[in-house]
C-alpha cells in the first residue's frame, strides 16, 4: 500500500494540442503574483502555441486532470528551466520539486552539469524555495519588466553515496541484507554507532549531535542519499537539517524522525532495550530530539517504510512523518515489524532501488 503527497501523478510529453490547457493552468498557477510583481509575469503572456513546438514540455496528471508542468530547454553545458508550474489545487504537496527534479534527470541524461532557471526578483518565497533545492544566484538583470534573477545547480553526474544508518542496535550489518541487494557499482557505507547497542564506546559522542556530526564528517564532495532505520532516521534528519542541498533522497523505515508522536498508540522500547543491552550509554534512552518544526524544511524526495505490525513504530508515525515532510510517499508492508528492513529486504530491496535511482 503507496501513499504520497506528490502520488498517482503521471508525466507525459506535452503536444501542440496541449497549448491552451498549458497556458489555463499557467495563468492559475502565477496569477496570485499579480499583485506582488505588479503586472502578470512573463510565463502568462507566453505564446505557447509556439512554445510547444520549441520546447519540451513534461506535464503532470492526476486522476486525468493536468496539475503541472515543467517546460525546458537545453543550452551549452546546461539545461534551462523556462517555466515550473503546479495548479493552485495541488501546490504545497511537493509536485514543484518533483517536477524539478525530474528536470535534473534529464539534464543528466543529456550529459549536461548544469540546471538553468531565472525568476522575478520580488518572487522572494520562490527564490528562497530554489536556494534550499541547492540554487544559487549566478547573477541579477534589470530590464523594463524590474529585476530579473537568474540561479544555477550544479548537477554531480557521479553516482551518488548512499549512507546506511541503523537504529538503537547500532549494528553496522544491520542494513547489508538490503544494501547488498541494491546495484553493486553504488558506493555505499554501512555506520554503527560508539556505545550504543553492543558497539565500543567512543569518549567523543555522548548525544545524537554527535551521531549527526560522525555522519556528517563522511560526506564526500557531490550528492548524498541516506538510508536509515529507527533511533538512525532521527540522525538521517538532523543531517539533512544540518546539510541543505547536499542531501539527495532519503529513505526512512519505522523511525519517529525526531518528530513529537506522543499521542499516537506507541510501545515505549527503553525498559526492553536496557534488559538487551545493559551496557549502552545511558543517554541514548533519555534523549529528546524535536525536528518537528524544522522538517518541513526537507525538500529531497522521501521514501517511507513502515510495517503494520510494528508495536514501537506504528503505521500512524509514518503517516505522520509523510504530513510534515513536502515530498514524502509511504509504503506499508503487510505484517511487517520494527525489523523490516531485514525481514522483508528482498521484497524492499526494488522500491529502494527505484527510489534511489
Amino acid at each position: 500500500m503507496t501513499s504520497s503527497n506528490a502520488s498517482d501523478i503521471q508525466l507525459r510529453l506535452g503536444q501542440p494540442s496541449d497549448a491552451d490547457a498549458i497556458r489555463a493552468l499557467t495563468r492559475a498557477a502565477y496569477a496570485p503574483w499579480v499583485a506582488v510583481v505588479g503586472r502578470e509575469p512573463k510565463p502568462m503572456t507566453a505564446d505557447y502555441e509556439m512554445a510547444v513546438r520549441q520546447r519540451r514540455f513534461d506535464l503532470a496528471y492526476r486522476g486525468g486532470a493536468l496539475v503541472g508542468l515543467v517546460e525546458t530547454c537545453p543550452e551549452p553545458g546546461a539545461l534551462l528551466v523556462v517555466n515550473v508550474a503546479v495548479a493552485p489545487t495541488a501546490q504545497g504537496g511537493g509536485l514543484g520539486r518533483r517536477l524539478l527534479a525530474h528536470a535534473e534527470d534529464l539534464a543528466r541524461e543529456a550529459g549536461l552539469t548544469t540546471l538553468r532557471l531565472y525568476t522575478n526578483g520580488r518572487m522572494a518565497r520562490n527564490i528562497a524555495i530554489y536556494r534550499r533545492l541547492g540554487y544559487r544566484i549566478e547573477r541579477e538583470e534589470k530590464n523594463e519588466r524590474g529585476v530579473v534573477v537568474h540561479m544555477a545547480k550544479a548537477l554531480d553526474p557521479a553516482t551518488p553515496q548512499v549512507l546506511f544508518l541503523p537504529g538503537a542496535g547500532a549494528d553496522p550489518m544491520f542494513w547489508r541484507p538490503l544494501g547488498e541487494r541494491l546495484p553493486a557499482a553504488w558506493p555505499k557505507r554501512y555506520f554503527g554507532w560508539p556505545g550504543i547497542g553492543d558497539q565500543p564506546p567512543d569518549p567523543a559522542v555522548n548525544a545524537f549531535d554527535d551521531l549527526v556530526a560522525m555522519v556528517e564528517a563522511e560526506l564526500e564532495p557531490g550528492l548524498v542519499d541516506l538510508v536509515a532505520q529507527s533511533m538512525g532516521g532521527v540522525v538521517a534528519l538532523g543531517v539533512a537539517l544540518s546539510n541543505p542541498g547536499r542531501i539527495r533522497r532519503l529513505v526512512l523505515t519505522a523511525t519517529s524522525g525526531g518528530v513529537d508522536v506522543a499521542d499516537l498508540n506507541r510501545f515505549d522500547w527503553r525498559e526492553g532495550y536496557r534488559r538487551e543491552y545493559p551496557g549502552a550509554a545511558p543517554w541514548i534512552t533519555e534523549a529528546r530530539v524535536d525536528h518537528t518544526a524544522s522538517i518541513p524544511a526537507i525538500v529531497c524526495p522521501t521514501l517511507l517504510l513502515w510495517g503494520d505490525a510494528d508495536p514501537i513504530s506504528p503505521v500512524a508515525v509514518g503517516e505522520r512523518l509523510r504530513s510534515l515532510l513536502p515530498d514524502a510517499r509511504l509504503h506499508v508492508v503487510p505484517g511487517g515489524e520494527h525489523d523490516l528492513a531485514v525481514s522483508h529486504a528482498e521484497a524492499l530491496a526494488p522500491l529502494v532501488e527505484a527510489h534511489l535511482r
